[in-house]
Order: C-alpha cells, then structure tokens, then sequence
C-alpha cells in the first residue's frame, strides 16, 4: 500500500491544481545547495508539475557549449558530467505535465514512484528536495527512513511542508 494519501490528489485538468503550483513556489532553490557539483545525482520527490524540477535543471544540469557536448562525445571533455536530476511523482497525470516542460532533457529522467519506497539503491543521491510534499503523506516518518537510505553520506535533504 502506497504511503501518499490520494484522497487528495490533483491532476493536471483539475483546476485546483493552481493552488499547489504557484508562480515563485520555489524562488530561493539557486541557493539551496551551491556544493552540488557536476556529475552528481539530485531527486525531485512528489515534483507535481515539475516547476521545482525545471529549477534544479537550470542550476544543476545547464547544458553546456556545443564545443564541450563534442567533446564530451568524443572522451575529451575536461569538464565532468552536468548532474543528473531525477522527478518523481506517484501521480501519472503529473509526471506527463512534468515531461512536457522539459521535452527530451538529456539530463532529467522521471520517475513514477512512492516517494517512501524508492526503487533506488542506496546512497544515490547527492540532493534530494522535496516541497510540499510532507502534508500529503500518511506517515511522514517512512519518507525520512527512505531519504536517509538513499542520500549519500554527507548529501543534503532540502524539504519544505
């Protein structure tokens, strides 16, 4: 049984959906963790509409210059790798609104999970956000016990009720 309540669940034609996706909903994420560096791996959980995840693309996945993708093709890059952000949301509805902002990114994937069970190993993550997510959840504690399996040593858990 999942630990999300969906009782309360919005998708993507509900109009309510609005009031759990508003402009500026995450303003200071830049901020967040400015240590993340390339290469690392950062969870999106209970993304919704993928706002937060679009965030965390721009600062922790940019593309790079065209001259540094051919090289990395190539095995030349002096640059390591962008991070790797992952979306993951219980709600099918949601991860296709998610996608749909970020069409094809070749440093995103989404992720249809339980955000208390997560088909990760462990210490995957480098990152793991979560904003407003907690009020949904059943028993918030099996969310910490799965964060904690999954983050690496040392990572950083950001979270907003």
């Amino acid at each position: 049984m999942s630990s999300i309540d969906r009782t309360h669940s919005v998708s993507p034609s509900n109009e309510s959906m609005n009031r759990f996706d508003v402009k500026g909903l995450r303003p200071d994420l830049a901020e967040i963790a400015s240590w993340i560096e390339p290469g690392s791996r950062v969870l999106d959980l209970g993304c919704g509409t993928g706002k937060g995840t679009a965030a965390l693309v721009e600062r922790y996945a940019a593309p790079r210059s065209l001259t540094e993708r051919a090289k990395a093709l190539v095995g030349r890059s002096t640059l390591p790798p962008p991070a790797r952000v992952i979306g993951v949301d219980s709600a099918p509805g949601m991860l296709a609104t998610a996608a749909g902002r970020l069409p094809g990114h070749p440093a995103v994937e989404w992720l249809a999970a339980d955000a208390c069970a997560l088909p990760c190993p462990d210490h995957h993550a480098d990152l793991v956000f979560a904003s407003l997510l907690l009020p949904w959840l059943a028993n918030p504690d099996a969310l910490f016990a799965e964060v904690r399996r999954v983050l690496r040593p040392g990572g950083l858990f950001a979270f907003a009720t």
